[in-house]
């Protein structure tokens, strides 16, 4: 069974994804025009673009393009450092923009639930995502809180 056929029918899949760079760096800006012209402009950093290549290629080798198309999507995600002491949210934004870019979903706004969890520390790092279509408890959870909003008046 190909991945799409697998998540067509309900089932948890395995996505192996090589570990991108912190969003600390994944942006530059540069100056464009001079004097009162001057303005920044941000860029991708060349780490990030060959991040969003090797990305790619993952993606595509795991028969990944086209997975999601436009429907909500479920994450398990198992970060594997490439060392200790990272910051796990550092991670997500490059890893879900390349996804984006590979196709696998059309927007990262898909993804509605994404579980992060810190694994052993591994050469080079890895991601591992056990993906899957949002199910109804999941889309339920989008039109409801589990608070009264009235009660956070008066906090902040």
């Amino acid at each position: 069974m190909t991945p799409r056929e697998r998540i067509d029918a309900g089932d948890t899949i395995q996505i192996l994804m090589p570990w991108p760079p912190s969003v600390n760096g994944y942006w530059r800006s540069i100056i464009r025009g001079v004097g009162k012209n001057a303005y920044a402009v941000q860029i991708l950093s060349a780490d990030a673009r060959e991040y969003i290549e090797t990305a790619y290629r993952a993606c595509y080798s795991q028969s990944l393009i086209d997975l999601f198309d436009d429907r909500r999507v479920s994450l398990d995600m198992h970060f594997h450092p490439k060392r200790r002491g990272c910051d796990i949210d550092n991670f997500t934004k490059g890893l879900f923009d390349a996804m984006s870019k590979a196709k696998v979903w059309k927007d990262d706004k898909q993804v509605i639930v994404a579980n992060k969890r810190f694994r052993k520390p591994i050469s080079g790092g890895l991601i591992v995502l056990y993906a899957r279509l949002a199910n109804q408890d999941d889309l339920d959870m989008l039109e409801t809180t589990e608070v009264d909003p009235a009660a956070s008046s008066g906090l902040w």
